[in-house]
């Protein structure tokens, strides 16, 4: 049974778990396919919709203690899905493809289809068959559906918040210390971001050196004398990134 908010211990049961995920799944056969290698937007948008997909999944995990992080995360899946969003309909409007009329027969087929499919596969053998302009427009039809779900469930979950003073006066305790040690260990994965050493495992150091014009992306650990290439992945993408993930964190948490 496809469920909006119900036993919230298995997340897989959510619709919107089972549509970010389709949604993921999608995505990264959009980057593959019609992105350029080493254009930066495929890391952006694939990294969107996997916080999109974990958020609800974390979300569903601090239910059992702390209905406020629960919120808060799926707060930020949405934003997430939002961001993602935006970065198809870029795609179709700086290369001047079409997007589908919101009364049109592909948006009313797509719905339909919707549906009755909840798994990515069917929608997956759709997109192998088609180019990006379609592919594209099939990934914000699930998003906006997406959002309108993610929207109704965050009204579900504030009500029940507001109902449930009580138990949460009872609970606060060992809320605060679920919550901070989540916020401990997501801090803790957000700062290791990066590329480390296959000996010692300690984030690498960036090696990078330049020949003739042509940059050659090296990492490296000056404990272990170790050098590792990378395709085209600098320090700075990398402290992007990190940095991105640290204040990721820091909107769920509170810091």
């Amino acid at each position: 049974m496809n469920i909006i908010l119900k036993n919230r211990g298995n997340y897989k049961e959510l619709l919107t778990f089972k549509k970010a995920t389709v949604i993921f799944d999608l995505t990264y056969h959009f980057c593959q396919k019609y992105l350029s290698k080493g254009d930066r937007t495929i890391d952006q948008m694939i990294q969107a919709a996997r916080s999109g997909k974990q958020n609800i999944a974390e979300g569903v995990a601090a239910s059992s203690t702390n209905a406020e992080t629960e919120i808060k995360l799926v707060n930020v899946a949405k934003a997430s899905l939002k961001e993602l969003l935006t970065d198809f309909e870029d795609y179709l409007r700086t290369r001047r493809l079409r997007q589908w009329d919101k009364d049109g027969k592909e948006i009313a087929w797509l719905r339909n289809f919707a549906k009755e499919h909840l798994d990515s596969a069917p929608y997956l053998a759709i997109a192998e068959q088609r180019d990006g302009e379609v592919v594209a427009n099939m990934a914000i039809v699930l998003l906006k559906q997406e959002d309108y779900i993610l929207h109704r469930q965050l009204e579900a979950l504030e009500k029940q918040f507001k109902e449930s003073g009580d138990l949460r006066g009872r609970m606060k305790p060992v809320a605060k210390a679920a919550a901070a040690k989540n916020r401990d260990a997501a801090m803790k994965e957000a700062k290791s971001y990066g590329v480390k050493c296959p000996k010692c495992g300690k984030l690498m150091s960036d090696g990078t050196t330049s020949s003739n014009g042509v940059l050659e992306y090296k990492w490296r650990c000056f404990d272990c004398k170790v050098d590792v290439k990378t395709d085209g992945l600098s320090m700075l993408e990398v402290n992007r990134e990190r940095a991105r993930k640290i204040m990721e964190v820091k909107r769920i948490y509170g810091y």
